[in-house]
C-alpha cells in the first residue's frame, strides 16, 4: 500500500516535468518559425503562406526553397480584366462577367477546394489588395516584395478611385518631390503636398471631388464603379504647412506649374552637346598647359616651407646657444611667442602643399561635372524619378521657396556664369553664317575673347550637392 501511495505522487511529478519540457520546446520552435517567417518576408522579400490569386506556391526541387511564381494560366487574365477597367471601356462589373463567362476564369484547385467560377466579392478583394502593385502587407509591417507586379502604382490608384467604397482606403503614404527642399517664401515655413482626385461624370458631365465618402455623382446619383469610360483627374497641390504662423497667406501651386517653372529654369543654363564636348575639351587642354605653373607653385611653396624649418632649427638653436646665458640674448617669453607663429606657418605651408594638386584637380572635375548637367538636367527632369528631380532641383541653387504660386530660386554662380556665356554665344552666332559658326565649334582655338568669360571664371568652391546630383546619372 505504501508503494502504491509513493506511485501515485510520484507519477504526476514526472508527468508535469515532462510536459513542462515538451511546452517549451514547443515555444521555441514557434518562436524559431516566427523569426524565419519576418527574415523571408522583411529581408528576402517574400510572400509567407498560400499564394493569392495569379500566383503559386513553388519548391525549388534541388534546394528546397520555397517561393512564390506566377501562374501563368490566371495571372494574364487578372491583368487584362483590371486593364479593362483602367482603360475605362468595361465597369468593374462588366469586367468581372467577362472574366468568368468569357474567358472561362477558374479559381485554382486543391485536394478539397477550387476550380470554380471567381465570387464578386473575390475580384473586389483582387483589385484592392495592394500586393497585385508589389506591396506586401502583414501585421508585423509592409514591405515591397520581389514577386512579379500585374499593375504599377499609378494603375493602382486609378482603381481604388474607380472601385469607390470597394477598394482599400486610398488615401495612404505617398512620397512626393521637391517637399523636403522647399520652404515657404513669407514665413519660412515647411512645405507640404496633398492628392486630390476629380472625376468627370460621363453621363451628366458633372465634376466632382473624390472623396473617402463619395461613391456616386452628385448630380445624376449613378455609382462609380458603373460609369463607363470616366474621366478621372489627378492633381497634387504644394502649399505651406502654416504650423509655425497659422496666419501665412499663401496659397498653393500645382506640381504641373511648378515643373514648368524648374524646366524653364533649366533651359536658362542648358547647352547643347556639341557645346558640352569643346567646354569640357578646352578645360583638359586649359588643365595641361598648367601643369608646369603648377610646378612652379609647388616649387615656391616648397621653398617657403624650407625656410620656415630652417627659422625654426636656428631659433632653436640661438635659445641653446653659449651666448643665449640667462637670456641675454632671446628670453624665454620671445622663444615661445616666436616658436609658436613659426609652428602656425609651417602647418598651413603644409597643408597648402598637400591641397596644390586637390583643388586643381576638383576645379577640373567639377567644372567638367557642371557642364555635363547643363547639358542633361532637363532631360533627365522629365525623365527622371522623384529622388533625381529633387536632387536636380537641390543642385540648382539655394533657398528654394514658394511665394506667389512661384518658386524663386536663388540660382549658383557657375550657372550664371554659364548662363552669361550661353548668351554671349547667341550675340556672336547672330553675326556669323551658320555655317562659319559650326566650323568655329570645331575649331582647337575656339573664340578666345568667350573662353575667359566662361570657362576661367568657375568656381571650385561648386559644393557637394551638384556631385549628388550628377551621382545619380
Amino acid at each position: 500500500m505504501r508503494i502504491l501511495l509513493q506511485f501515485k505522487g510520484y507519477l504526476p511529478f514526472t508527468l508535469s516535468i515532462e510536459f513542462t519540457m515538451a511546452k517549451k520546446d514547443s515555444d521555441d520552435k514557434s518562436e524559431n518559425v516566427k523569426r524565419g517567417n519576418r527574415e523571408k518576408f522583411f529581408q528576402r522579400k517574400q510572400w509567407i503562406g498560400e499564394a493569392k490569386q495569379g500566383y503559386l506556391n513553388y519548391t525549388d526541387p534541388i534546394t528546397k526553397e520555397k517561393d512564390v511564381i506566377k501562374d501563368k494560366t490566371r495571372f494574364n487574365l487578372l491583368q487584362k480584366a483590371g486593364k479593362l477597367i483602367i482603360e475605362g471601356s468595361y465597369t468593374p462589373m462588366q469586367a468581372f462577367n467577362k472574366l468568368n463567362n468569357d474567358w472561362g476564369y477558374r479559381t485554382r484547385k486543391t485536394a478539397r477546394q477550387g476550380g470554380n467560377l471567381m465570387s464578386k466579392s473575390s475580384f473586389y478583394k483582387f483589385l484592392a489588395d495592394p500586393y497585385y502593385y508589389g506591396l506586401m502587407v502583414r501585421k508585423e509591417g509592409e514591405v515591397f516584395g520581389n514577386h512579379s507586379r500585374m499593375f504599377t502604382k499609378e494603375e493602382y490608384d486609378y482603381l481604388q478611385i474607380i472601385l469607390g467604397r470597394k477598394g482599400r482606403p486610398y488615401i495612404t503614404k505617398h512620397e512626393f518631390a521637391f517637399k523636403e527642399v522647399l520652404r515657404c517664401g513669407e514665413c519660412g515655413g515647411s512645405i507640404t503636398c496633398e492628392e486630390k482626385w476629380q472625376i468627370i461624370c460621363p453621363v451628366c458631365k458633372t465634376k466632382f471631388h473624390k472623396s473617402k465618402k463619395t461613391n456616386s455623382c452628385p448630380n445624376c446619383k449613378i455609382a462609380i464603379e458603373e460609369m463607363k469610360n470616366p474621366k478621372i483627374l489627378r492633381y497634387i497641390y504644394y502649399h505651406c504647412t502654416k504650423k509655425a504662423h497659422p496666419d501665412c497667406s499663401q496659397g498653393s501651386i500645382t506640381l504641373e506649374k511648378l515643373e514648368m517653372r524648374i524646366n524653364k529654369e533649366l533651359k536658362r543654363f542648358e547647352i547643347n552637346e556639341r557645346l558640352k564636348e569643346w567646354a569640357i575639351e578646352y578645360l583638359n587642354e586649359l588643365n595641361d598647359r598648367e601643369t608646369e605653373d603648377r610646378e612652379i607653385v609647388r616649387k615656391n611653396a616648397k621653398d617657403a616651407y624650407d625656410d620656415c624649418v630652417k627659422k625654426l632649427d636656428n631659433l632653436l638653436k640661438l635659445k641653446i646657444s653659449s651666448q643665449n646665458i640667462g637670456d641675454s640674448v632671446i628670453s624665454e617669453d620671445e622663444y615661445i611667442s616666436q616658436r609658436k607663429y613659426l609652428l602656425q606657418e609651417k602647418e598651413a605651408l603644409v597643408e597648402n602643399l598637400n591641397n596644390l594638386d586637390t583643388r586643381i584637380n576638383a576645379w577640373h572635375d567639377l567644372s567638367a561635372k557642371t557642364f555635363n548637367f547643363v547639358c542633361y538636367a532637363r532631360h533627365r527632369f522629365a525623365n527622371g524619378d522623384l529622388k533625381t528631380k529633387t536632387q536636380i532641383l537641390a543642385a540648382l541653387g539655394q533657398n528654394l521657396t514658394i511665394n506667389n504660386r512661384n518658386i524663386f530660386i536663388d540660382g549658383r554662380k557657375h550657372f550664371f556664369i554659364i548662363e552669361k556665356g550661353k548668351q554671349d554665344l547667341e550675340i556672336l552666332a547672330r553675326k556669323l553664317e551658320p555655317v562659319k559658326w559650326l566650323e568655329l565649334l570645331t575649331q582647337k582655338d575656339p573664340p578666345t575673347a568667350f573662353r575667359p568669360t566662361w570657362l576661367g571664371s568657375l568656381d571650385s568652391n561648386q559644393d557637394t550637392c551638384l556631385q549628388r546630383a550628377m551621382s545619380y546619372h
